[in-house]
C-alpha cells in the first residue's frame, strides 16, 4: 500500500527476501541485548506474563549466532522524502509519529496504523528503515518499539521507543547495508524495510505473504500497477492464473471468484461518473451457482477496501468495482 502510494513509474515492484547475518553484525546488537534484559528485570515482578515471555524469547533469539531478517524493498517509487529533520514528512510519519499520516486524496493509508505490522513480525520488535529518494537523499534508522525500563547510566525510566541513528534520534544519512546481496544503484530510488529477528524465516515463509498479496492487491496486479517478488516467486498479471490455481484452497475473501470476474468473457462491465463524484467501473458475473453475491471494492491504487456483501435479490453473482 505504501509503495503504491509512492509510485513514480508503473509498475511498482516490491521484493520480499529473507537473509541472515551474524548477530554481532546487527547494528546496536549489544545495546539491544542489554535493553531486553533491563525490560525483563523491570517487568519481571509484574503480572504481565506476555511481556515477560516476549523478552525471555528475545534474549534467547539474541544469543543465537545468526540473526534472520526479512527485507521488503520497493522500486519505481519516490522513496521516503523529508529525511532532514522536517516534521510531517513521509520519513518522520513512518519512523517517528504515532497514529499520524499526511496522506491525502487517493492515497491508500490515512491512519498511520499499518506501519506497526512489521514490528509484530520481529522477535525483537525492531525494524530498520532505509531509503534513497528522488531528492537524492539517503538515510537509515533503526526503531525498537519496546516497553519502559530503567537505564543503567542514570537510573532514569525510559520511554518505550528507542532509535538507532545519530544524536537526538536523527537518521544516519547513508543507506544501510545489511543484506550482503543487495545494494541500490544510483537513480534506483525506493525504500527498504528490514525486519530484525524475523519470526517466520523457517519453513514456508512465502505462502502467507503470497496469499495476502493475492487477496488484497488482485486489482493492482491485474491493472499492472504492481509486481511482487516473494523470494523467487513472481506475482504479476502473467502469473496470476497459475498462482490462483496453486493457492485457491488457501485464498480467503473469495479471491478466486473475483479473479473469474476479471478473466471471464461473460462479465458485464459498466462505467460511469457516479453522481458527479468520479469514475467507477463495475464488473458483474452471473451464472456460477456458487457465486457469493459479493462485490470487491477496489480503490484507485488497486488495493481492496472491502467486500460489499448482503446484496439484495437471490441471483448468484460476483463483482468487482474499481473506484477510479
Amino acid at each position: 500500500q505504501n509503495s503504491l502510494d509512492a509510485s513514480r513509474n508503473k509498475p511498482v515492484r516490491v521484493d520480499f527476501d529473507i537473509f541472515s547475518i551474524p548477530m554481532k553484525d546487527v547494528p546496536g546488537a549489544d545495546v539491544l541485548k542489554d535493553t531486553f534484559q533491563r525490560c525483563l528485570d523491570f517487568w519481571g515482578m509484574q503480572k504481565a506474563i506476555s511481556t515477560k515471555e516476549f523478552f525471555t524469547n528475545a534474549l534467547d533469539v539474541a544469543e543465537r549466532e545468526q540473526c534472520n531478517f526479512l527485507r521488503i524493498s520497493d522500486f519505481n517509487t519516490v522513496g521516503l522524502t523529508g529525511t532532514n529533520g522536517e516534521i510531517n514528512t513521509n520519513w518522520t510519519n513512518l519512523t517517528k509519529s504515532s497514529g499520524a499520516s499526511d496522506k491525502k486524496g487517493t492515497a491508500g493509508g490515512s491512519y498511520g496504523i499499518g506501519k506497526y505490522a512489521p514490528f509484530a513480525c520481529s522477535d525483537f520488535s525492531t525494524v530498520f528503515y532505509s531509503t534513497y529518494n528522488e531528492d537524492e537523499e539517503r538515510a537509515y534508522q533503526g526503531v525498537s518499539r519496546l516497553v519502559t525500563f530503567k537505564r543503567s547510566e542514570d537510573d532514569e525510566t525510559t520511554q518505550g521507543i528507542g532509535y538507532y541513528g545519530e544524536e537526538k534520534n536523527t537518521p544516519v544519512h547513508e543507506e544501510i547495508e545489511l543484506d550482503p546481496l543487495f545494494k541500490r544503484e544510483k537513480g534506483n530510488y525506493g525504500t527498504d524495510i528490514y525486519i530484525a529477528g524475523y519470526k517466520y524465516a523457517m519453513g514456508d515463509w512465502q505462502k502467507s505473504i503470497i496469499i495476502s498479496i493475492l487477496d488484497g492487491f488482485l486489482g493492482a496486479i491485474w491493472d499492472e500497477k504492481l509486481v511482487v517478488n516473494v523470494g523467487k516467486i513472481r506475482i504479476a498479471k502473467d502469473t496470476l492464473d497459475e498462482l490462483v490455481g496453486i493457492y485457491k484452497d488457501d485464498l480467503t475473501d473469495y479471491t478466486e471468484k473475483y479473479y473469474q470476474v476479471l478473466i471471464s468473457a461473460d462479465t458485464v462491465w459498466i462505467e460511469e461518473d457516479f453522481m458527479g463524484l468520479g469514475l467507477v467501473k463495475l464488473g458483474i458475473l452471473v451464472g456460477d451457482s456458487d457465486a457469493p453475491r459479493r462485490v470487491a471494492m477496489i480503490r484507485k491504487t488497486g488495493m481492496k477496501i472491502m467486500d460489499k456483501d448482503h446484496l439484495p435479490g437471490h441471483v448468484p453473482c460476483v463483482g468487482i468495482m474499481f473506484i477510479e
